[in-house]
């Protein structure tokens, strides 16, 4: 985490479980279908570059010193949301708080089901659904239309996709300064 002293701790809390959430989720776990897996974090200075004296590390490798902080039995688990970035529309995915946070609709996923591809599909169609049932400018419902699954696709993990049913973000976004793609 950067900036990690510019946080309360209960933000730095909140924060490494996201990251733990997120590097979980993202790793063999979801592929492999599991429910929950752990992880660790360490401070900068554990990580060595170099191998001890007369001890050999490939290239791109490194050590862990000392205390490894482990996060336990983390549900394995994401979303996918809408959000703006430069008023332009963009999907993002990470742990259900961070998205919560930064979308105007987001929707649960967790491992088993679609592949990544019908699950790409069913996003993007169930977005435009709720956008038009949700009466959500038309800018933005032809947006979504004419997205390519492409850019779904290539901001999930590997594996299958159990959806969970759309939820409204707590971002709220004034529509007149959206810009289509």
């Amino acid at each position: 985490l950067k900036n990690a002293n510019n946080k309360t701790s209960a933000d730095l809390s909140q924060s490494i479980i996201e990251t733990a959430q997120a590097t979980i989720s993202f790793s063999r776990s979801w592929k492999d279908n599991l429910s929950s897996a752990d992880a660790y974090w360490v401070y900068p200075s554990q990580v060595k570059k170099g191998a001890p004296t007369g001890q050999y590390l490939p290239k791109g490798a490194f050590i862990i010193e000392g205390k490894r902080n482990f996060v336990k039995n983390l549900e394995i688990k994401l979303a996918i949301g809408l959000s703006f970035i430069e008023d332009r529309p963009l999907f993002i995915v990470g742990p259900f708080s961070a998205i919560l946070k930064r979308s105007i609709y987001l929707r649960n996923m967790m491992p088993s089901g679609f592949d990544v591809v019908k699950a790409s599909k069913k996003i993007k169609s169930d977005f435009v659904d709720y956008s038009i049932k949700n009466e959500y400018p038309e800018r933005l419902i032809n947006h979504l239309k004419h997205l390519s699954i492409d850019e779904i696709v290539r901001i999930l993990p590997v594996g299958q996709f159990k959806l969970l049913p759309i939820e409204k973000g707590e971002l709220k976004y004034d529509f007149n300064n959206f810009l289509p793609k």
